[in-house]
């Protein structure tokens, strides 16, 4: 068994198969036993890797957990596993050491908290093993992985469930105990409890206004030991304005102003519920907690059905207390808020009060004696009519929501509540309805809805608005015979501005671009954010092209005046893309995604923006084809690798080649790489078709050195698999999979690739160099990278672009560019190869000034592997060169 298999083994076997193995550690001495011990093993795990002596004391430790603790190897050796664990697990961990330790079980898996160097803790998932020496307790063998995120989203998920069936728990307890109090303030009491009980509070506080709407008074309190005076309403106006705004006010560190008599003084956390009572704000709930802290969103959700549940019961309260007031005073009848109207069994109206003449429009002398149908807005049909009649019937009341008409035709909605009065005998004798009118209501939801068509960050319409508004522009120009123009616009770099400065200064940002493009284009365009950073502008009236870029130029004037930011300067600039009716188009949608295309098309446009141009269509449809055609080629294997000779230039022979990428297309032949390679890159197809290259030219040079032709392979990487940090595992699979020796796979890099990022290529270089790669750097001399790179990168070779090579040996400068670079190269140790070489006369100035190898027309084309095989066959022939 190699040791590569039984560590594998030691780390995933089941825990039988784990014990057992570990017991054998003395049976596989000199082979799998003794890397138990051997830290370069164990650092190729991403795992923590541990092993504890028998005394409990750390004796090995991979990198992986050193870089998570903090630790450096000396200071973590030789201490005790109870140094690392979290205090709480401190006991289970001594526990598990033990259980081992005295043979009571050889393999555990448990969780428990892990303490770093500079006090950071994760929650780790360990397995442990037993290991024996001769018989003997030799200590423990484990392995931990950090599970902190998945076990924080796991506390997260039980305390949601658990609110969650609280809540559930708390609201039927709460029916069963509003249907058994005796009267509304037990009602509260009720309420408060389960209040207290499901969102964990110290105190609930219930407050009313009064008829006069003057003060606040308690109606009731739990967790207070003494009664609480009433509060002048001026004293909590700031607390009832931003509860009238959001509906519930959640304040998460309690601040001790003018809601100071509100609220608990010990409060460190609370929220205020509004208590509507037929839309209207009438009093508030305060639910407080003790101790700061986060109030959770579905704590605050359920906070406000606690105060509509309040609201409810004052509401039932006012209803009965109006009943009892128009047996006992026709006065408190004629003053109350609510319409009332009294009704006989056959629905002829008895008597209404003076809401009912204010909402309805009919007097008093006009209504009594008419019928109830005088009010059938006609919206409400029979089946409505049935069920309202079978719950009074079952439960003597109903409430809802209905559609009445005034005096004057107009309808309006209502919440309606009915109570069947029955005589000694059970009949029905009167019928008490209230309503109130609601169209106040009904007007706020439609604002809501209003709401839902603009952006929320900058108050523009939205992508739903824009295209309303579009569409009616569109036909508004057709009728005078105008022009209009869309013109999508969007920051560049405004990532930066995020990364920079952080998303609230970005989203300030956002708002001033907003406020800049409304100011310059005026109240006649139209300004829409359609999401991100980018913005819509419908033009209207610009039928000449003229008129259009005199508009964006002021656009791009207004947006590059410097946005001042605490003290820093930010220069925006915008790239726009611009479709015109009815040159372009005459539908929104497509309008809109026209000026879509060309602001792809302005990236690389002069002055920063571009009209749509039917090529532009073309351009990108062509792109789409590619990148679905060569998605299908991947699965297809319509590629091919071509290869061209390096040669030597000592001695004339074949010392590599360099893979390049080949697609058959089924209808349209051999295709550019230069167009589907960068499709490629833009589509992320990059990551799939660079891994089948590398592929491909590894398995090709397996073949070629079975049949003795060891060469050099040169595989070119692209920008983004520099930034893949799953690479170099990946490469270290091929090369492995095909057994061949690293140092004959050159790697080769464009300088403008390493300059996106040269920190994080730096990383996937270094593991790649690990494997034993060599790095060879492309187009030298083209980029804009420092010579310090040269040695950062670690760079084997040097390739000179042939851009300076096609000059030579007549043109001064590329002679002393080609100079220059070879001879920096030979003082650095490095070897060069010269691109493009296609003449004896370039080929001699080469060699006369120390270039080492070469490619080019001269020694050969880009070929198939067949045809290179055959001159590799002749590469210990007499050389190419004379």
């Amino acid at each position: 068994m190699c040791w590569v298999g039984w560590a594998r083994r030691v780390l995933t076997a089941r825990p039988r198969q784990t014990a057992m193995m570990a017991d054998d550690k003395r049976g596989l001495s000199g082979r799998a036993g003794t890397m138990v011990d051997d830290d370069t093993f164990w650092n190729m795990f991403d795992d923590f890797v541990f092993r504890l002596d028998a005394t409990g004391c750390l004796s090995m430790i991979n990198d992986a957990a050193l870089a998570k603790l903090g630790y450096r190897r000396e200071q973590a050796l030789g201490r005790a596993f109870r140094h690392f664990v979290a205090d709480g697990d401190v006991p289970l961990a001594e526990r598990m050491f033990a259980d081992k330790q005295q043979g009571r079980t050889r393999h555990t898996r448990y969780r428990l908290g892990i303490v770093g160097a500079q006090g950071q803790r994760f929650m780790a998932e360990v397995d442990s093993v037993a290991l024996f020496a001769d018989g003997r307790f030799d200590g423990i063998l484990g392995i931990a992985r950090d599970i902190t995120e998945r076990w924080r989203m796991e506390q997260r998920a039980r305390a949601m469930e658990a609110r969650q069936a609280a809540r559930h728990a708390a609201m039927r307890a709460l029916a069963r105990g509003l249907k058994d109090a005796p009267d509304v303030s037990a009602k509260l009491a009720c309420l408060c409890d389960t209040a207290a009980r499901a969102l964990a509070l110290d105190a609930v506080r219930i407050w009313r206004m009064d008829d006069e709407r003057r003060r606040l008074h308690c109606v009731q309190a739990w967790g207070e030991a003494e009664a609480l005076p009433a509060v002048a309403l001026g004293d909590a106006q700031s607390c009832l304005d931003s509860v009238e705004m959001q509906g519930v006010l959640a304040v998460d560190e309690a601040e001790r102003d003018v809601v100071s008599a509100l609220v608990p003084a010990r409060a460190g956390s609370w929220l205020a519920a509004g208590v509507r009572v037929m839309g209207e704000l009438m009093g508030l709930a305060i639910f407080a907690r003790d101790g700061a802290g986060e109030w959770q969103a579905d704590e605050i959700a359920f906070a406000g059905e606690l105060a509509d549940q309040v609201a409810h019961v004052l509401l039932a309260e006012q209803y009965r207390q109006a009943m009892a007031d128009l047996q006992l005073a026709a006065s408190v009848f004629r003053e109350s808020p609510l319409a009332i109207m009294i009704v006989d069994a056959s629905g002829r109206i008895l008597r209404v009060n003076r809401a009912f003449t204010t909402i309805t429009g009919y007097p008093a002398r006009e209504a009594e004696g008419a019928m109830l149908d005088i009010l059938d807005s006609g919206r409400q049909n029979e089946a409505f009519f049935r069920a309202q009649k079978e719950a009074l019937s079952r439960d003597g009341v109903w409430q809802g929501e209905l559609w009445s008409r005034r005096k004057s035709g107009e309808t309006f909605p209502e919440w309606r509540s009915i109570v069947w009065v029955r005589d000694g005998a059970g009949r029905l004798r009167h019928q008490v309805i209230s309503f109130a009118d609601i169209t106040d209501r009904k007007l706020a939801e439609l604002q809501t809805q209003r709401l839902a068509h603009y952006d929320a960050l900058t108050n523009l319409p939205n992508r739903t608005l824009f295209l309303d508004e579009l569409s009616t522009a569109i036909e508004e120009a057709k009728a005078a015979g105008e022009g209009l123009a869309v013109v999508l616009c969007d920051i560049d770099e405004f990532k930066l501005v995020n990364e920079m400065f952080g998303h609230t200064v970005g989203d300030a940002v956002l708002q001033l671009v907003a406020g800049q493009l409304r100011a310059t284009l005026g109240a006649r365009h139209c300004v829409a954010r359609l999401g991100g950073d980018e913005f819509a502008l419908l033009l209207r009236g610009v039928r000449q092209l003229a008129a259009v870029e005199r508009m964006i130029e002021e656009i791009q004037r207004a947006m590059q005046q410097a946005v001042a930011w605490q003290g820093s300067n930010m220069q925006l600039h915008v790239r726009i893309g611009i479709s015109r009716f009815p040159e372009d188009a005459a539908e929104p949608e497509v309008l809109l995604r026209q000026a879509s295309i060309a602001l792809e098309g302005a990236q690389k446009a002069p002055r920063r923006y571009a009209f749509f141009a039917e090529e532009m269509r073309q351009r990108v449809r062509r792109r789409q084809r590619i990148r679905q055609a060569l998605a299908r080629a991947l699965e297809q294997r319509q590629l091919e690798l071509y290869y061209q000779p390096q040669v030597e230039l000592a001695n004339g022979h074949i010392v590599g080649v360099e893979a390049l990428v080949r697609w058959h297309h089924p209808e349209q032949g051999l295709m550019n790489p230069g167009e589907f390679i960068e499709v490629a890159e833009a589509s992320g197809l990059i990551v799939p078709l660079g891994a089948w290259v590398l592929e491909e030219a590894c398995r090709q040079q397996a073949a070629w050195r079975r049949q003795g032709m060891n060469v050099r392979m040169a595989v070119n990487l692209s920008a983004v698999q520099l930034h893949d940090q799953g690479l170099p595992h990946y490469l270290g699979e091929v090369l492995r999979r095909h057994a061949l020796e690293p140092g004959m796979l050159e790697l080769e890099l464009t300088e403008s690739a390493l300059m996106e990022d040269p920190d994080d290529c730096m990383a996937v270089l270094k593991r790649m160099k690990a494997l034993g790669a060599s790095l060879a750097l492309d187009d030298f001399g083209t980029g804009y990278s420092s010579l310090a790179y040269l040695k950062r990168f670690d760079i084997d070779t040097l390739k000179i672009d042939r851009s300076f090579v096609r000059g030579l040996p007549s043109d001064d400068l590329d002679a002393a560019i080609a100079i220059t670079i070879m001879a920096m190269a030979k003082t650095l140790n490095l070897r060069v190869l010269a691109e493009g070489v296609e003449n004896a006369a370039q080929l001699k100035f080469l060699r006369e000034f120390g270039c080492d190898e070469a490619q080019g027309y001269y020694f050969g084309r880009p070929a198939s592997a067949a045809k290179i095989t055959e001159m590799l066959r002749a590469r210990q022939a007499p050389p190419l060169l004379a």
